[in-house]
């Protein structure tokens, strides 16, 4: 059976790979010689198996354990449907791998074929992929990156294209950085309530320098009222708190009051846990004194958070960083309020069996 014949039966791809990864190097020969005797037509099925479900394997494989000349063949292969392969799901792997497993010289080879598409292709599914490996594993990636820079606004906004630009804040170099940062200056706030924009903000804050992201701090302190609320921005909050410095926490434990600190919604909670966590204990000891506080309704707000499924786990952990001080006060606040909150758990417990009481008598009708 030729090797073609073999691919077309795809479950034999896995012995295909088996003799490739462990085989001796004749046996490797003999494999990579049958895919290319017959000289173009050879060429069309290779294109063909990178392009296959299984194939593409196959091909990976001789990327990574193929001779110098078995992957500069390769390579010829694949010129002309750089592109075309690039935006196919197993197409870009292949791309992937070649770039991960060849020299330089055809690095550039297969780079300057997708030059001109650099951006649609980091907004594309598949071809995001290709351009994340140019920047992992190619030396020769500055035309791609210059074009990166110059589209950060529409790159940080699309589901796959911010995951570019994280890339470059990651592990590019300092400057790229430094660059993606300035160019976010002008919508820190609205790309923190933005889906994939909010992951670009929360990179910032966990890896660049204190004075690449200072900047972004000043407009995020300017706004955490609207971030702590919002399912997105409330997550750059808790980067700030978590990588920020300690004046950094003082200023957003201060703005955790009046009408923010009576919202008992998730994500709140988890901005006042984050602060627990990471907090000095004079920052602690201030939070517990705004929920111990009067709220002008002649009840303390720890109260209305105990009621509340998130807040009342807000409040558990006050209770275990409290000093023994603060401890007494948040008992004191809720003292006189026991009695009824013991009611009300005895009515919602008795309310809870007469429901399972329900579900449990027979259906006689």
């Amino acid at each position: 059976m030729t090797f073609a014949n073999i691919v077309s039966f795809h479950c034999s791809f896995v012995s295909i790979n088996t003799c490739l990864i462990c085989g001796t190097a004749d046996q490797k020969k003999a494999l990579f010689d049958n895919v290319w005797v017959g000289g173009p037509k050879t060429l069309q099925n290779a294109r063909q198996l990178m392009a296959d479900e299984f194939g593409h394997y196959v091909i990976e494989k001789f990327f990574e354990y193929g001779t110098g000349d078995q992957k500069a063949q390769l390579v010829d292969a694949l010129r002309g449907d750089v592109l075309t392969l690039s935006q196919q799901i197993c197409g870009s792997h292949v791309i992937g791998t070649a770039l991960k497993s060849v020299d330089k010289a055809s690095q550039i080879e297969i780079i300057n074929e997708i030059l001109a598409q650099v951006i649609p292709l980091s907004l594309h599914k598949y071809g995001s992929w290709v351009i994340l490996s140019v920047l992992e594993h190619c030396t020769h990636k500055r035309l791609v990156l210059e074009q990166l820079h110059a589209n950060v606004p529409s790159l940080v906004t699309d589901q796959y294209g911010s995951y570019v630009i994280r890339h470059v804040i990651e592990h590019g170099l300092p400057e790229d950085r430094a660059r993606i940062v300035r160019s976010l200056h002008d919508n820190v706030t609205s790309l923190s309530l933005h889906e994939y924009g909010s992951w670009v903000i929360r990179h910032v804050l966990e890896h660049c320098t204190e004075q690449q992201k200072r900047p972004v701090l000043e407009q995020l302190h300017a706004n955490v009222p609207s971030l702590v609320a919002d399912q997105y921005g409330n997550f750059v909050i808790q980067l700030v708190i978590e990588h920020g410095r300690p004046e950094d926490r003082e200023r957003i434990v201060r703005n955790l009051q009046g009408d923010i600190l009576k919202t008992h919604r998730k994500s709140i909670c988890n901005i006042i846990e984050k602060c627990l966590i990471f907090g000095t204990t004079e920052q602690k000891n201030a939070l517990i004194d705004q929920v111990c506080a009067d709220d002008g309704t002649g009840k303390p707000p720890l109260l209305q958070m105990m009621k509340q499924q998130f807040a009342n786990d807000v409040v558990l952990k006050m209770v275990d960083g409290a000093d023994s001080a603060h401890r007494d006060k948040m008992m004191f606040a809720i003292e006189e309020h026991i009695p009824a909150l013991l009611k009300r758990q005895q009515s919602l417990a008795k309310r809870g069996g007469a429901v399972a009481d329900k579900r449990k008598k027979p259906n006689n009708g």
